[in-house]
């Protein structure tokens, strides 16, 4: 009812004014749905930190991302070209996915920002460069990297990935005032529309990960930046999903992260499936070899808690002598499971009955071995 200035929904019975509507639509907070609305009709919200500094923070990182995208091709940026090639990632990707280049040079980056005009107060708070004792320097070197934006697709921090295997493979944004890497999903902006349409998302650890996962034409997948997912984590992909499919890596490591999401997931209220992929292999890799065979793993899988039950005592049986099996086993899995409610059998019992249930015949097995 636009002459009202209000709408209603005589389908699901919700009804607001405009800034519900965007709240609903979008996906978004109430501060975001505000600036969302401010900027259509050129309103420029202005910050503590806008007021602070002449460079807006978000225009710095634009910047940055430029200059890493020129990098990338540049006649210096050839050995990340060939690099991206090898990971049967073609030209025609890059800038859909914004992929740019961190030169190995020290200061590349700070003495271009510093060049146009950017501060050094605001390139460190961005977390693009580092003060050290002989001055600033980049904090990304050597590089490919993958711009990180927030649902509203506002740059936000970047993630790195060595090609050199030098230092850690892959370094993030420092938390800013930007950038808080527990309540960001990497193409949550781009899958967002996708998610809702299918009602469902993919949730992976990397970034090639997702980026294979929308090539291969899953868009509702979203990559945790290869850290512990968090329950803000959890929160964004709820609001855009009903189902959420766990595609993590297929070693231990990556089973064990599987195992901890899915309780976070299940108390946004998602049903939580899991993709299980063939020993050590990870998404892209297998997408990469296997193609249209992933869409098989898609399809209902055993109930969360039996999966890492199954999980968990595989692990344990590699760690620990047959007596000890049974013991470590259940002082794990009683520690998890009455802790825990049991949303599949029983809704509102964390008793270890509830846990029993939800175990159904590896409850028998585990006893009776």
């Amino acid at each position: 009812m636009p002459d009202r200035q209000f709408f209603h929904c005589f389908g699901c019975g919700k009804g607001g004014d405009v800034i519900s509507f965007v709240m609903e639509i979008e996906g978004l907070s109430f501060p975001d749905a505000i600036e969302l609305l401010a900027n259509r009709v050129g309103i420029k919200i202005e910050s503590n930190e806008t007021r602070r500094n002449e460079w807006n923070l978000s225009e710095v990182m634009e910047k940055a991302l430029k200059i890493y995208r020129d990098s990338l091709e540049s006649a210096g940026g050839e050995v990340a070209r060939r690099y991206l090639i090898q990971r049967r990632l073609s030209e025609k990707w890059w800038s859909r996915f914004e992929i740019g280049w961190a030169p190995p040079s020290w200061d590349y980056l700070w003495r271009l920002l510093n060049k146009a005009g950017i501060p050094s107060k605001a390139a460190i708070e961005c977390g693009l460069v580092i003060e050290g004792q002989r001055g600033l320097y980049d904090r990304f070197r050597g590089r490919i990297i993958f711009p990180i934006r927030d649902v509203m697709g506002r740059l936000i921090g970047f993630g790195g990935r060595s090609i050199a295997g030098e230092g850690a493979k892959y370094i993030n944004t420092p938390e800013s005032p930007l950038f808080h890497k527990g309540r960001c999903l990497y193409l949550l902006n781009v899958a967002k529309d996708a998610m809702r349409e299918k009602g469902r998302a993919i949730l992976v650890e990397g970034y090639m990960d997702a980026i294979r996962l929308h090539i291969s034409g899953f868009g509702e997948s979203v990559a945790s930046l290869g850290t512990a997912l968090t329950e803000e984590q959890a929160n964004l992909i709820s609001r855009f999903a009903d189902v959420c499919y766990v595609c993590y890596d297929a070693d231990t490591a990556g089973q064990e992260a599987a195992i901890r999401g899915m309780y976070l997931l299940q108390a946004s209220g998602l049903q939580v499936k899991v993709v299980v992929l063939p020993h050590d292999a990870d998404p892209d890799e297998f997408l990469s070899k296997e193609g249209e065979c992933l869409q098989g793993p898609f399809k209902s899988k055993p109930p969360s808690s039996s999966l890492s039950f199954k999980n968990k005592r595989e692990s344990i049986k590699r760690s620990l002598s047959a007596k000890e099996n049974c013991r470590g086993i259940a002082r794990i899995f009683l520690r998890d499971f009455i802790a825990r409610p049991c949303p599949l059998y029983a809704p509102n019992s964390c008793c270890l009955g509830g846990s029993q249930a939800c175990l159904g015949e590896y409850a028998v097995e585990l006893w009776g071995k």
